[in-house]
């Protein structure tokens, strides 16, 4: 079985989607054959092999409102959908949906995986209402990783009948097992840092790490950030007010071995999103497979589905520095609430969202859409 990911962006871009392509495309290698085709930010195409996975860009004059501006990324779609079995659209990217709504063939069937509503550009999203529903009307099946996503959508809520809730997993293993060179990393973690909590994202807007600094101003303890992005200058200049100063570490991207000697050192793990792109979180099943509690906000459902309030987190109001201070504070003064928090969370991660349980009911729902197309 073929089955072609579609997407704007691959590998060395980072984002949550991503993660998803390249876990499907790695994981099920040796069970179907997996190829990717995304564009370039800017600049001329090709293909090229990453971890024995077929990746064709296409060519990009420029990006303009976070989309590239590539004129041949259709073509490149209709002819690697008719070579394909099944398709799988990670949503959203516009020009995919102009293209299935333009022609689509007929023997290949067409998997959704919706991500995300369209936030950043509500404007767009509306001009491009018609287009989205015709490409979920052509769809097979559409994957949304909790059963919020089709509650709360304008879109899915017409369309429920093709919608498969397929939560996103892990690999718990890599993340709980420690070995010999994790320990040292550990140990090193905890010379530089002391006791602190953490925090992991790309440095934009939605991901209200500004908001997290602002709270650090009534709250105790260090706070380590990891990841980069372009907010980095004007967080740095957040973290250095009299407030904060000295309590506030940004550390960029990092390796995996030291961002899995960070998650286990910390004393708790924060989300403090603020817009509703951010839908799952998969950054708290790695905090909950180390054994953490979450704090996180309220601006999707889908993010308390993952890690429940009083179960595995506390969930907060989004925007409000002075509940996330407060949150930080409990669990601070309260240790063994963190850690009850941490270790049901951890079981959360064993029973619900295990990579192989994602792997396997995404590979049977890809069989089942082809053999249906057949």
């Amino acid at each position: 079985m073929k089955v072609a990911h579609a997407f704007k962006v691959y590998l060395p871009h980072r984002g949550g989607i991503v993660s998803t392509i390249q876990t499907l495309c790695e994981g099920l290698k040796h069970q179907i054959e997996s190829s990717i085709l995304v564009s370039l930010p800017q600049g001329l195409g090709g293909k090229e092999w990453i971890n024995g996975v077929l990746i064709t860009r296409t060519s990009s004059f420029k990006e303009l409102w976070a989309m590239p501006i590539t004129p041949t990324y259709p073509l490149h779609f209709w002819h690697t959908a008719r070579h394909a079995d099944v398709v799988d659209y990670h949503f959203p990217f516009p020009l995919i949906d102009l293209s299935v709504s333009t022609y689509f063939p007929e023997h290949t069937g067409l998997v959704i995986h919706w991500h995300s509503e369209i936030v950043a550009q509500p404007r767009t999203g509306r001009m491009l209402a018609p287009l989205i529903k015709r490409c979920l009307q052509r769809a097979d099946h559409i994957i949304v990783s909790t059963p919020y996503h089709v509650e709360i959508s304008p879109y899915l809520s017409a369309v429920a009948d093709k919608c498969v809730v397929i939560p996103f997993g892990i690999d718990l293993p890599r993340w709980e097992q420690l070995d010999a060179q994790d320990r040292n990393e550990i140990e090193q973690v905890r010379s530089e840092f002391g006791e602190f909590f953490l925090t992991v994202g790309r440095l934009v807007p939605y991901k209200g790490m500004d908001i997290l600094i602002r709270a650090m101003a009534e709250a105790p303890g260090r706070l380590v950030i990891v990841g980069d992005g372009p907010q980095r200058d004007n967080l740095a200049s957040l973290a250095d007010a009299p407030a904060t100063r000295g309590r506030v570490n940004l550390v960029g991207d990092v390796s995996f071995r030291r961002l899995k000697a960070l998650m286990h050192t910390c004393r708790f793990f924060v989300l403090p999103s603020v817009a509703p792109s951010e839908t799952f979180g998969i950054v708290q099943l790695e905090a909950m497979a180390c054994g953490k509690a979450v704090i996180n906000t309220d601006i999707h459902p889908g993010i308390g589905w993952v890690a429940r309030n009083g179960q595995e987190a506390l969930t907060v109001s989004v925007l409000d520095s002075h509940a996330l201070a407060q949150a930080i504070r409990y669990l601070q003064e309260n240790p063994a609430e963190a850690i009850r928090l941490g270790n049901q969370g951890k079981s959360r991660v064993e029973q619900v969202f295990s990579l192989d349980r994602f792997l396997q009911r995404t590979l049977k729902l890809y069989q089942e859409v082809a053999d249906a197309r057949h």
